[in-house]
């Protein structure tokens, strides 16, 4: 990870807190495997020997959560544990834009501090490679008709993950924050 990336994680850490809660809710709710390690076994492990699996964080500090994507068996579940994150991060990232958007256009001392937390929460929406790589594969081996919403929504986060150089999480973010101001333009003003 470059400096430019550590810099904009710490300052976008409630993004990276929701995101986990969320997919951590995710995980129990349909019994993804997962297995615990501690922090010196997980940094002996080589990108090969993690195949497939993506380290999240513990809600404990004995360790790191392997969460193993590749290992849920039944369509419905990979969609969920994937994709609800995504979803409801957005729905949280445009709620506190949209709360925001009165004070910055009423020029309310502390807007910052909506915009921040929206700007924060919108730009850590997006699945990662490995979860959205589990899902292509299991749209591609289901019958499911789940399957026809599951393609588009993991085509756009492929995209999104092979730009991520270009910070297209944020773009992402700011999307967000301007859909907000432009539905309250609409009703508000």
């Amino acid at each position: 990870m470059s400096l430019a990336g550590l810099v904009f994680n710490l300052v976008t850490f409630p993004g990276i807190v929701l995101n986990g809660i969320v997919q951590d809710y995710y995980v129990r709710k349909y019994s993804v495997p997962v297995a615990r390690l501690d922090g010196d076994a997980l940094e002996e492990l080589d990108d090969e020997e993690l195949d497939g699996r993506d380290a999240e964080p513990a809600s404990d500090e004995s360790g790191e959560v392997v969460v193993d994507f590749y290992g849920i068996d039944d369509y419905r579940s990979t969609f969920a544990v994937t994709l609800m994150p995504f979803f409801a991060c957005s729905a949280v990232a445009f709620a506190v834009f949209a709360l925001s958007v009165p004070l910055i256009e009423g020029d309310v001392p502390f807007w910052w501090l909506l915009a921040w937390l929206g700007g924060a929460v919108g730009s850590h929406t997006f699945p990662n490679t490995v979860a959205t790589d589990a899902l292509w594969e299991q749209s591609r081996a289901t019958s499911s008709p789940l399957k026809f919403v599951g393609y588009p929504l993991v085509a756009v986060s492929k995209v999104v993950n092979l730009l991520r150089f270009l910070w297209i999480d944020l773009v992402y973010a700011v999307g967000l924050y301007l859909a907000a101001r432009s539905l309250l333009g609409v009703v508000v003003f």
